[in-house]
């Protein structure tokens, strides 16, 4: 006689995220994206950000997985990304500053009980003007080329106090 089992736990799924930590150069203050009223982190402020890429397992099976990258490039997804928060900061997103990154081989890495986040952040400083107010209404998600973009509630220019 055999005593039940609890079934075998999945494994964390890996995802690399292409992240943009913008700056705005008049006053300092960073955009952030407010998460979704409900699910992981609600109510939460993030930079916005984008999967780049999820790890699957490879064919014929097996233990071994590899990342899967969308079919853009690092290039085509920085664009993807300016091109959102373009359409978030209704087209004023000023001139942008060359960008420095950090890639996910350098060991950035968001951990959660079911999914790991590697993280590959591009830091770009803005001159926008500042507007009336630092809030800014959240424009619908519309998924760009199969890239999963992630989804805000509200978006505000925050200060680092």
């Amino acid at each position: 006689m055999s005593l039940p089992m609890d079934p075998p736990k999945k494994g964390k799924r890996d995802e690399i995220h292409s992240v943009l930590v913008l700056r705005r150069s008049s006053d300092g203050k960073f955009l952030m994206g407010r998460r979704p009223e409900k699910g992981l982190l609600a109510k939460q402020w993030e930079f916005p950000s984008i999967v780049a890429a999820v790890k699957t397992a490879k064919e014929g099976g097996g233990k071994d997985k590899t990342f899967t990258q969308t079919k853009h490039t690092d290039e085509e997804l920085q664009g993807i990304m300016q091109n959102y928060v373009g359409g978030v900061l209704s087209g004023n997103v000023g001139e942008l500053s060359t960008r420095s990154r950090i890639t996910p081989d350098a060991g950035l890495v968001h951990i959660f009980s079911h999914v790991r986040h590697f993280m590959s952040v591009d830091f770009q400083t803005t001159n926008v003007a500042p507007g009336e107010s630092d809030e800014i209404d959240a424009p619908p998600v519309v998924p760009s080329d199969g890239v999963d973009i992630s989804p805000h509630s509200a978006y505000r220019w925050i200060s680092r106090e």
